[in-house]
């Protein structure tokens, strides 16, 4: 099914509706959208795909509905970050009803009443960016490999490629000098700067034992 005619199919549940109610370029209405007002148009529909992959980023499904943020705010939000993950993109608006719809389409569930006008709240989480330690790029949670990581994913299987590989890279004459340095009591900085070694290297090594001779 194409994105156009799952945004039919959902439009149609929600005039279909009890209490029928439409989305519009503004957002919520009670009334059919008025001419030029429609989201179903090809431009529209290129919006929303291309705001579902980025709440897909920014955002994640909580349990409840978040009353403390609706629509129009989660809009500006997710503008606001796009460059940081997205720095091509240069068009990052969307009207409220083509973010609405978006949502929709990303799988959250919407709750609208009466009084919250234009702009409805979901079962939405904001994620945090945060730096990377290694390249220093603003990144989101899915690209960490846990929630206490440090480092992005990418970085850290190159830091621990580095790390791990480089212990086997270095020539058994010199493991036996760091051996002499680390008995004399040398500290690892020193041994360090003396072989040429990246100090994060000597403190990775020791940490997994491979400086306990």
């Amino acid at each position: 099914m194409s994105t156009k005619e799952r945004v039919e199919q959902i439009l149609l549940g929600l005039s279909k509706k009890k209490n029928p109610i439409y989305i519009t370029m503004n957002g919520i209405s009670e009334s059919e959208p008025q001419p030029g007002c429609s989201i179903t148009g090809d431009t529209s529909i290129k919006k929303i795909e291309n705001f579902v992959e980025y709440i897909k980023v920014f955002y994640a499904p909580r349990k409840t509905i978040n009353t403390n943020v609706q629509s129009y705010g989660l809009k500006h939000d997710c503008a606001n970050s796009i460059p940081d993950i997205f720095p091509d993109v240069k068009d990052t608006y969307s009207t409220n009803g083509q973010f609405i719809m978006a949502m929709l389409l990303a799988g959250y569930q919407m709750k609208w009443t009466y009084k919250m006008g234009l702009n409805p709240r979901f079962n939405v989480k904001i994620l945090n960016a945060k730096p990377c330690t290694v390249c220093k790029t603003m990144k989101y949670p899915q690209s960490y490999e846990t929630k206490k990581s440090a480092r992005c994913i990418e970085c850290d299987t190159t830091w621990h490629r580095t790390r791990v590989n480089g212990w086997r890279q270095v020539p058994q004459h010199t493991k036996n000098e760091i051996k002499l340095y680390i008995e004399d009591g040398f500290c690892l900085k020193h041994i360090a700067n003396k072989f040429n070694i990246p100090y994060a290297n000597m403190m990775y090594w020791k940490k997994i034992g491979k400086l306990n001779f």
